[in-house]
């Protein structure tokens, strides 16, 4: 799994089964100010690529092991009047739902304090989600030639 793979499998899990096709809400891979209306008419679940971090293990048997650590950021941008209170709970109701359905390699989230974005003039919550996973065997070693698995 790649850090790229698991954050566009994290937007379509929020737009197709915790969002439910509403108007008022959209996960979006990458957020371009530029395309969004200002104000802002409906809130998104704005991702960003992760930073992923991988430590090899068992190195020193033919069948090598690895962990995988990935930290995904997404920002959460409300409308103008909406409640700093009731956007936070609905953020995080749907990362308790990401979490579920992550269970066993998500390890957990944080949301940050909410913010006023200076460019969209909206209220912004900052999030991140950790996940951690282990791929054994990641990789063989063999005739000093490491050969992906």
């Amino acid at each position: 799994m790649t850090t790229n793979t698991l954050v566009r499998g994290i937007v379509d899990f929020i737009n197709d089964s915790i969002i439910d096709d509403s108007d008022d809400c959209e996960a979006l891979l990458s957020f371009d100010d530029r395309v969004v209306p200002a104000p802002l008419t409906k809130m998104y679940f704005a991702f960003l690529i992760g930073e992923d971090k991988v430590n090899i293990i068992n190195a020193d048997t033919e069948d090598c092991c690895q962990t995988t650590e990935i930290t995904v950021s997404m920002n959460c941008y409300a409308p103008p009047g909406e409640s700093a209170i009731g956007v936070c709970s609905y953020a995080e109701d749907v990362l308790e739902r990401v979490n579920a359905q992550y269970a066993g390699i998500m390890s957990g989230y944080k949301i940050g304090e909410a913010v006023i974005d200076d460019y969209l003039k909206a209220l912004k919550i900052p999030c991140e989600m950790y996940f951690r996973y282990e791929q054994c065997p990641a990789f063989n070693i063999s005739e000093s030639v490491i050969r992906p698995f």
